[in-house]
């Protein structure tokens, strides 16, 4: 499973930690997942907006998930693994 992008307030607060921080690190786990022939879980898919951000509904902090966007992680799962 892949890293949960983080909301467009808390990219704003902490630029160092932003969407295009959480895509780099999703390369990198999805090239070692790629080297290991493991299957990987894209959960971003199923919790960006369409522009990449995890929805502030998703999230009280901006970068964990409720449990509404557990929920919505779970059943993507299930349905692409």
């Amino acid at each position: 499973m892949n890293v949960f992008p983080v909301t467009v307030a808390y990219w704003q607060s902490r630029p160092e930690m932003g969407n295009d921080r959480v895509q780099n690190l999703d390369r990198l786990i999805a090239k070692m997942a790629y080297e290991e022939n493991l299957h990987l879980v894209n959960v971003a898919e199923a919790l960006s907006d369409k522009y990449g951000n995890l929805p502030a509904n998703y999230s009280s902090d901006g970068v964990h998930g409720t449990p509404e966007a557990c929920r919505k992680v779970f059943d993507y799962m299930c349905t692409h693994w």
